[in-house]
């Protein structure tokens, strides 16, 4: 072996070559390409071909010919939440994302940022992917479970960004989603007005909230007087925002005497029910009755008998 000829004219295979024996001829020895990388070697009177080529990251074939990889650059199917909560941690981010090759989460990383702060996620810890396909076409399930969320203050759009390493190369893949604020139980009634009215009064009450999620529509709001129901249009939202919540609710006229309570119900950022219960308290009062004043004038015409009498109500 090493070898090649007949058996009176054996030579050595030379540098390159390997020689099986026999009256084989020598055999060149695997030439890798330029793209590979060669272990072994071939020396003088190899028996055997001891060269082995791999392709380098980036490029695919049996390393006697490697091919540039093509990876097509990801996309966003689907995200199963259109908005996330600030202040609430352990959210789950649930993704469909076609051409996102991570094989590995150690290769994967992830972060988002919103309203100038940055925020890494642990994708070994905090993060699952479940791949069909192959690197140049796959789908990737992701579901991203986020620890820690930004404070109520720090609402808006944030823009998360994911990559994944292959040797040389990165594929990377950003998109948006917004925090919105997380406020949840019973609202404060910080002020109202008016207190009391007399029946019959054309009643529209002011309220000022506290501890109440943004609110974008007054149809968010549901009003009741007393027993009464009142419809969406008796419902003016003067602004809402994380300071509190205006609003304007117009009752109609009011008769009897009577202490009225104006309900206000909507749904926190769990979707619960919740209402400012007997905060809102008008007392309606009686109207007095007319007082006859008697209105004289000194000197005038006649006898100083002569009286003007005027109703005051």
């Amino acid at each position: 072996a090493g070898l090649s000829g007949e058996f009176d004219s054996c030579s050595i295979c030379p540098n390159g070559t390997y020689g099986p024996g026999g009256d084989v001829a020598c055999i060149p020895c695997k030439a890798c390409d330029v793209n590979a990388i060669p272990r072994g070697s071939c020396p003088v009177g190899s028996r055997v071909d001891g060269m082995e080529c791999s392709c380098k990251a980036g490029y695919f074939g049996n390393g006697a010919v490697c091919i540039k990889q093509v990876i097509p650059f990801p996309s966003l199917v689907n995200m199963s939440l259109a908005s996330l909560f600030c202040s609430k941690p352990n959210q789950v981010l649930n993704l469909v994302i076609n051409n996102f090759p991570a094989f590995y989460l150690s290769d994967v990383s992830a972060t988002f940022q919103v309203a100038g702060t940055a925020y890494v996620i642990d994708a070994a810890r905090y993060m699952r992917v479940v791949m069909t396909g192959n690197i140049t076409g796959n789908v990737a399930n992701v579901g991203i479970t986020l620890p820690i969320a930004p404070p109520n203050e720090d609402f808006g759009t944030a823009l998360f960004s994911l990559s994944v390493s292959l040797g040389t190369e990165q594929v990377s893949f950003s998109f948006t989603n917004v925090f919105v604020p997380y406020v949840v139980g019973p609202p404060s009634v910080g002020f109202y007005s008016p207190q009391s009215v007399y029946e019959g009064t054309v009643l529209s009450v002011y309220v000022e909230l506290s501890m109440v999620r943004p609110l974008t529509r007054a149809s968010d709001v549901q009003a009741k007087a007393g027993t009464k129901e009142l419809d969406q249009s008796a419902v003016t939202l003067v602004l809402s925002d994380l300071d509190g919540t205006d609003l304007l609710v117009n009752v109609g006229a009011v008769t009897g005497a009577q202490t009225l309570y104006v309900v206000l119900s909507f749904l926190d950022s769990d979707g619960n029910k919740v209402s400012t219960g007997n905060a809102i308290s008008i007392q309606i009062r009686a109207r007095p009755s007319p007082i006859l004043l008697q209105d004289s004038f000194y000197p005038r015409k006649g006898a100083a008998s002569d009286i003007q009498k005027v109703q005051v109500t």
